[in-house]
């Protein structure tokens, strides 16, 4: 090729609008050298294991508090479709029982103790000759070595075991979970990594005090004389002096000293350390470092102003806060892995139902709902469905309430709508409530007094009735129908008297709801 014409090839490279497309992200570009190879992390696994999780009491209480809070949390398979938990569902059956040894429990907190430490938590998916995966296994994160790639980002992970050759096991097989460190794609930045610093001088200070206390309880100090010493005489003192008042058994001896002897303190006490301020500041960038409270684990600056009211707060702001995020976090590695690469259909969803703090929360979230519900602002289904129950078949879960008539409005459904004779408010009981169906759906039964034939009992009563009301409103379930039953059934036929009284107070009841605008509360009703 001539000069002219690598001059026209490198024109139309430049004008040419159909470039080949780009395989290779710009970020994950290496150097030659570093291409497809292990890439060996900086701070050991076993540094902040051995100083930290088993060295340093507030490290190993902060990730345990925070690995036992899995016992809450649930990872669900859900149907994308209708989004109903899917409890049969083979991906299920492995995030419940990863494999013989381990349940999800198990699978959880070996995460979150990982990232907490390495920064990094990988599992091994083992694979069926169908290709699904049928087991979960922790692999350590100090014998994982990714292999990046420029191409594929990771191209496989090699698995160190001392002694023996290195495993190769490929990308696909091997679900990764890291805590993003900016100056490195293919690691993690682990919190006790970050906490280093402070706790090797939290480890530093409890090594002093064990070393004080080895040393007779006395601090570091110089023995004075006026006589002129040789090397000989000053071992010999030294070795005498540790001998008779060293160590915790002899504290109680009084030392004894020539005449012309005199001791001099050359260190610090532990009120000239300021041991309080040292472990205040410990605590705090440990939690820190740790995204905990420091009341949660006990820590002494928690504790100092701890209230149950401080507690609760700070238990529950480390789950809205920090534990759902991060439990977030790792239900995408698996959705990513699992869900989205081998079925199709479903998706992974949290279930926190079980987590005490959450609890009171549902329930005023449920109230809510209950109060949405009551307004027509929700359809039925939608209801339930937000109470965590199953939709009603066909139409019967299409209707809505309207809260100051109290009318059953059928979806999509044309026609004039017949309103309640007393409106009907949040504040009714369910038998208030399904008396007032009945008189909206079945006015014949109560032009005369709603009550039992002579001689026939509660129960032939509401016998009697659920057919007849089953009969005229076919879309009505059974619960709404026993509920019907049972108010037209409570006054006998004979008590007159009692029904006159009934109607009265209906017609107080009433007026009592007009004033408060259609709304019905409960302790008016009462005392009325």
């Amino acid at each position: 090729m001539n000069i002219f014409e690598r001059m026209t090839f490198a024109t139309k490279l430049a004008f040419d609008r159909n470039l080949p497309e780009l395989k290779s992200a710009i970020a994950t570009m290496l150097p030659s050298w570093q291409n497809r190879q292990p890439y060996w992390e900086k701070q050991t696994f076993g540094a902040a294991y051995k100083d930290g999780y088993t060295k340093n009491e507030l490290i190993y209480r902060c990730i345990q508090e925070r690995a036992y809070a899995a016992s809450s949390a649930r990872l669900m398979v859900h149907s994308l479709k209708g989004g109903e938990p899917l409890l049969d569902h083979p991906l299920y059956k492995v995030l419940s029982r990863p494999n013989k040894k381990m349940t999800q429990f198990d699978l959880l907190s070996g995460t979150i103790i990982y990232l907490d430490l390495a920064g990094r938590a990988y599992w091994e998916q083992v694979r069926s000759e169908a290709g699904n995966t049928v087991e979960l296994w922790p692999l350590r994160p100090d014998r994982v070595k990714p292999i990046p790639d420029s191409k594929n980002y990771i191209e496989s992970y090699e698995y160190t075991i001392p002694g023996l050759e290195p495993f190769k096991i490929p990308a696909e097989n091997v679900i990764e979970i890291t805590d993003f460190d900016p100056m490195n794609l293919w690691g993690g930045l682990s919190k006790v990594q970050v906490a280093s610093r402070v706790v090797q001088v939290d480890n530093a200070q409890t090594d002093y005090l064990k070393l004080f206390f080895q040393s007779g309880g006395l601090p570091p100090g110089l023995i004075k004389t006026k006589k002129k010493l040789i090397d000989t005489d000053v071992t010999d003192i030294r070795r005498r002096w540790r001998e008779r008042y060293g160590g915790y058994q002899n504290w109680m001896e009084p030392a004894v000293l020539d005449m012309d002897a005199e001791f001099q303190k050359m260190g610090l006490d532990f009120k000239e350390l300021g041991f309080e301020v040292l472990d205040t500041r410990s605590e705090i960038r440990i939690c820190m470092a740790m995204v905990i409270q420091p009341i949660l684990v006990g820590a002494r600056v928690g504790l100092e102003r701890a209230t149950y009211a401080n507690y609760r707060e700070s238990r529950t702001s480390f789950w809205e806060d920090r534990m759902i995020p991060e439990f977030n976090h790792i239900g995408d590695a698996f959705i990513m892995e699992l869900a989205d690469e081998e079925w199709t259909g479903i998706t992974l969803q949290w279930d926190f139902s079980k987590v005490p703090v959450l609890f009171q929360k549902q329930l005023e979230q449920r109230q809510q709902h209950r109060a949405d519900f009551l307004a027509g602002g929700l359809q039925l289904n939608e209801y339930r469905k937000y109470m965590g129950l199953n939709p009603l078949p066909g139409d019967t879960g299409k209707v809505r309430v309207q809260s100051l008539a109290f009318q059953i409005i059928p979806e999509g459904e044309k026609g004039q709508l017949v309103p309640m004779k007393n409106p009907v408010g949040a504040g009714d009981t369910k038998e208030q409530v399904a008396k007032a169906i009945a008189e909206s759906l079945f006015p014949e039964e109560t032009k005369s007094p709603a009550c039992r034939q002579e001689g026939e009992s509660m129960n032939d009563c509401v016998s009697r009735k659920i057919p007849e009301i089953m009969r005229e409103n076919p879309d009505m379930s059974q619960d709404q129908a026993i509920a019907i039953a049972h108010s037209l059934c409570e006054t006998a036929c004979s008590e007159k008297a009692d029904w006159e009284h009934q109607a009265e107070m209906e017609k107080l009841v009433a007026d009592v709801r007009a004033q408060n605008n259609g709304k019905g509360k409960k302790e008016e009703i009462e005392e009325v």
